[in-house]
């Protein structure tokens, strides 16, 4: 039995460069053995239409679903270019290249782009398959508009200060520039986001965006 998935493979190195032709990605080795780990990466892709992408760590396009190729070919926040994806707005491409950077094999990472150009898009990002740099799975969902999480934190009875370093978080913000923006140590910034998590019951920043996307009903 062979396993595969439609889509659209990176070839080529102008930019923008997907085969326009779709194709079916394949998981049989060069033996025609099927990895015990083809069933897991085919249902992933077929669970939700969302724009779906197989990358490596440096964000090399492996396949691509029907909306992840509209989306670089819409020449939006996300574009590619010599089979990388990549963005022309500065903060999503850093947001980008740490999900990448810092995602692992059993816990999924979130984010949230900054809303440039009207859009604001949800991004999450795992690692599929153990020892492989290459199988990151990566999905993207474009907002219908800007996304506010006032009332979860509202619920949780977060103080105005906790609220907004959660806020700043949740935008993708790294905890340095969150402490030069509230103009506070790191060690009075590491104490606002720990009684932050124990009222919110989270016990990281990934836990933190999985509870923000699940409340927002992503």
């Amino acid at each position: 039995m062979r396993v595969g998935v439609s889509g659209f493979v990176a070839m080529g190195d102008e930019a923008d460069d997907l085969d326009s032709e779709q194709t079916v990605f394949m998981f049989e080795d060069e033996f025609g053995i099927l990895p015990a780990w083809s069933r897991a990466i085919t249902a992933w892709v077929n669970t939700d239409p969302r724009a779906k992408m197989l990358l490596s760590r440096s964000g090399r396009i492996h396949w691509a679903n029907d909306a992840a190729y509209r989306m670089v070919r819409d020449g939006g926040s996300f574009r590619a270019f010599e089979d990388n994806l990549v963005s022309g707005d500065p903060a999503t491409a850093a947001i980008l290249a740490r999900l990448l950077q810092e995602v692992g094999l059993d816990v999924a990472l979130y984010a949230i782009t900054p809303a440039g150009a009207g859009q604001q898009w949800l991004l999450w990002a795992q690692q599929l398959i153990i020892g492989d740099d290459a199988s990151i799975g990566f999905a993207a969902h474009r907002m219908a508009g800007p996304v506010s999480y006032e009332a979860m934190l509202q619920i949780h009875h977060l103080t105005p200060c906790e609220a907004q370093i959660v806020s700043m978080m949740l935008t993708g913000l790294e905890t340095g520039k969150i402490a030069q923006k509230q103009d506070i140590s790191i060690e009075t910034l590491r104490t606002h986001i720990k009684h932050a998590y124990r009222k919110l019951d989270v016990r990281s920043r990934g836990e933190l965006f999985a509870k923000a996307v699940d409340f927002a009903g992503f």
